[in-house]
């Protein structure tokens, strides 16, 4: 009776002992697959940024290459003489650009008729191609819409799509309306090849990691699957519309700018909203089946199942040292958990203790910093890798860690050979069973070349590529910034903007060349900037006209610093003409203060060059 009785206890007590380690590895396996959708997660909203802002990039691009276009002499002269000799100007001039041309599939100039003037098409094969079979275009769509546009300089963006056999082609053509003044001369329109524009849009070149590119009225224009796009204009394919296919998940892109939905057969979708040419809206989706999900924990489910199989024969065979064994596999199971959140990916990682003291590190941690395990043993790791220069913002970081257990942005930290670099930091905070912090793990990604290639195309986008000096977008942002502020403090913030042009240029492009036309711009733009402010904002806003925003500078002290400037140009032997100016005190009205400026630099032009005039904002312009 006692052995039954032993054998009923054993048999119920190796029951629940097998019942708690299926639990455990169920739930171990559930907590892996719960990491592992986090890290999806995450990525994929990395992609997305990353994705997002090339967009951004490739929008901007297209739109100084537009402005480029339209600000050029050669069509300038066409749109007033449409003669053979002009028109083969032009041609010449759009065939110059070598940039962007494995996107841009062609440029036509229109005029208000509907009849192509110019047209220049660019083959994939890098040849380039004059086309002289002009057509009517008055009846076309896109002309249509931009004949009905909303804004006097708004651009029109239409999506098209070419067969050839049983494939498609797709293009995005923009049509920008041409004035000089305030008159409408024509059309430039742009025709791009849309497959080309996604070229470079991919952060990981993990299969996985697909972007998805929908319209706005939920339409695939880029996918994983062909089949499915451009559903919009192709009648077998109306289907295939994501408010159709899964409409929960479209409500919600709808609602929000971003964000994850997890669909009722378990797919994971991240999702963000991107603007394009600040009205037009597409949405970029990276979607996860939950097949795939599972594929990336399957070698860990199948250890948990090997572990659990092996647990139970133990168990079987053994059941008396049964606590002793579940200390022993608690503990490792501890350890193991710990090694896998800090090295599990392909990031750098560092685990320090709760001082800061460095515990472990991989090998990409010491690829990255320069640093191998030993030479950063015994430091304080806080002092030694991260930005030294911003110590408050670092502590703000550690009190978020305190607080939330976990961090993640971006930081400067520093290699053992001094270089600076720029990480995607995370820092998660890992507790004992009590709540109290014992060790930190550290991960970084290296963006430091991103970081400066971002910079550098800044820089680019807000450069006069001669003078170095700011362009015209930047001065446009400048001024209505300055604008911004006399709004804001109309009686303490005083400013004023003067307009500066060459004298006589076009003489010296004609008898000398455009070499000395060259040397002479870069000559004027070195003087306006080593004889004005610190706080003064000067940019080249034309071929010889450049202009000067004073901040803190009434009329008087502005003319005194103009006239010195004038006077340090025409004395200056190196130069072989003189500059004329004109300057208006600031406004509310940035229009009505740029054309003061203008009116003055006219009055100086008129009345014999080589001189300073002033255009008080209450002067009568009308």
């Amino acid at each position: 009776m006692v052995n039954k009785h032993w054998i009923g206890y054993l048999l119920a007590g190796w029951l629940l002992l097998s019942s708690l380690i299926v639990l455990f590895y169920a739930a171990r396996y559930e907590h892996i697959y719960k990491q592992n959708v986090a890290m999806v997660t995450d990525n994929a909203r990395l992609q997305l940024a990353y994705t997002q802002n090339q967009i951004h990039k490739t929008d901007v691009k297209l739109d100084t290459l537009i402005d480029l276009l339209g600000k050029s002499r050669a069509l300038y002269r066409f749109a007033f003489q449409s003669d053979t000799v002009n028109r083969h100007l032009v041609e010449e001039l759009w065939l110059s650009f070598p940039a962007s041309q494995h996107e841009i599939d062609q440029i036509t100039y229109i005029d208000l008729q509907g009849q192509e003037q110019i047209k220049v098409s660019f083959a994939p094969d890098g040849t380039d191609i004059v086309e002289h079979d002009y057509q009517d275009v008055s009846q076309s769509d896109f002309f249509q819409k931009a004949l009905h546009r909303l804004g006097m300089y708004q651009n029109i963006r239409r999506f098209e799509l070419s067969r050839k056999g049983d494939e498609y082609m797709a293009f995005v053509r923009i049509t920008h309306p041409y004035y000089i003044g305030d008159t409408l001369m024509g059309y430039l329109t742009l025709r791009i090849n849309f497959e080309a524009t996604q070229d470079g849009l991919t952060f990981f070149q993990d299969h996985e990691y697909i972007t998805s590119i929908i319209s706005s009225s939920g339409y695939y224009l880029k996918g994983q699957d062909a089949s499915m796009l451009y559903g919009f204009a192709i009648q077998e394919r109306k289907q295939f519309n994501l408010g159709k296919m899964e409409p929960e998940l479209w409500q919600n892109m709808q609602d929000n700018e971003s964000g994850v939905f997890l669909s009722r057969d378990g797919s994971l979708h991240v999702f963000s909203r991107v603007r394009v040419n600040y009205t037009e809206e597409i949405f970029l989706l990276q979607s996860f089946s939950e097949t795939e999900l599972s594929a990336h924990v399957e070698e860990e489910r199948s250890s948990a199942i090997q572990h659990a199989i092996v647990m139970l024969i133990l168990l079987g065979l053994c059941t008396i040292p049964t606590g002793y064994l579940i200390f022993i596999f608690q503990k490792r199971s501890i350890e193991s958990k710990l090694a896998l959140a800090a090295l599990n990916g392909m990031s750098a990682v560092l685990i320090t203790d709760k001082n800061h003291h460095m515990v472990k590190v991989n090998r990409e941690f010491e690829n990255m910093t320069g640093y191998t395990e030993h030479q950063i043993r015994y430091g304080n790791v806080r002092k030694l890798l991260f930005d030294k220069r911003d110590p408050t913002g670092w502590f703000d970081i550690w009190e978020h860690v305190a607080k939330d257990h976990f961090w993640e942005g971006e930081l400067k930290i520093t290699g053992r050979a001094g270089v600076e670099l720029t990480a995607i930091t995370r820092i998660q905070a890992m507790c004992n069973s009590d709540g109290h912090i014992v060790n930190y793990i550290i991960s970084l990604v290296d963006i430091t070349e991103r970081k400066e290639l971002e910079d550098r195309l800044r820089y680019l986008s807000e450069r006069d590529s001669m003078t170095h000096l700011w362009n015209r977008r930047k001065f446009e942002e400048a001024l209505r910034s300055e604008i911004d502020l006399i709004k804001r403090y109309p009686e303490n913030h005083v400013s004023c903007l003067a307009l500066v042009d060459i004298d006589n240029f076009k003489r010296i492009n004609d008898e000398h060349g455009h070499d000395e036309g060259d040397r002479v711009i870069k000559l004027v733009s070195f003087l306006l900037s080593e004889n004005t402010r610190s706080t003064d904002f000067v940019a080249r806003i034309g071929g010889e006209e450049f202009a000067v925003i004073m901040p803190h500078t009434g009329l008087d002290e502005a003319e005194r610093v103009l006239n010195r400037i004038r006077s340090s140009i025409a004395t200056d032997t190196r130069i072989p003409t003189t500059i004329s100016i004109g300057v208006t005190d600031l406004t509310e009205e940035g229009t009505r203060s740029y054309k003061c400026a203008d009116i003055a630099l006219y009055e100086s032009k008129s009345i014999g060059r080589n001189r300073v005039s002033i255009c008080r904002s209450s002067d009568d312009i009308a």
